[in-house]
């Protein structure tokens, strides 16, 4: 198994942050160029859903399945963990938490990765790192929109 924690930072209050971090629509955004998504819900993540997607890397490979468990969503405490399965990973298990700082706020990611074949596990992890630091500019952008609007 591994274990990747990486902090961001925003120039934002802390329920700015969170509210991006939990919506559907901001999430796809955040990873064009990345992955294309298909079959996502509308709205916002709460706990106990069940979502059942497919994702195409970088929009160009062959479409996949990716299964995620909302286990918790407190909006209070502005943290999620969800549990996330899809073809070749045993077990990608995802905490984030958005908390209070003195410039804004940090949004934190923990993601613990298991590959059905453990010589993967590092690939994976090394695309997990890729992944959510790619979403840290499009979140900024989208929190620049937001404060000019």
């Amino acid at each position: 198994m591994a274990r990747i924690v990486l902090s961001h930072d925003y120039p934002a209050p802390p329920q700015a942050v969170w509210q991006l971090a939990i919506d559907f629509d901001a999430f796809a955004k955040a990873m064009q160029g990345v992955a294309t998504l298909r079959n996502l819900p509308t709205g916002r993540l709460q706990q106990g859903m069940v979502i059942d997607a497919e994702v195409s890397l970088l929009g160009k490979l062959p479409w996949q399945p990716h299964h995620m468990e909302i286990e918790v969503c407190d909006h209070q405490a502005m943290t999620f963990q969800s549990r996330e399965r899809g073809p070749g990973i045993k077990r990608w298990d995802h905490h984030l938490k958005v908390t209070k700082t003195n410039t804004g706020c940090r949004l934190t990611d923990t993601v613990e990765i298991e590959a059905e074949r453990s010589w993967l596990t590092p690939i994976y992890a090394l695309w997990a790192r890729f992944v959510y630091t790619r979403r840290h500019a499009p979140r900024m952008e989208m929190l620049n929109q937001l404060q000019e609007a």
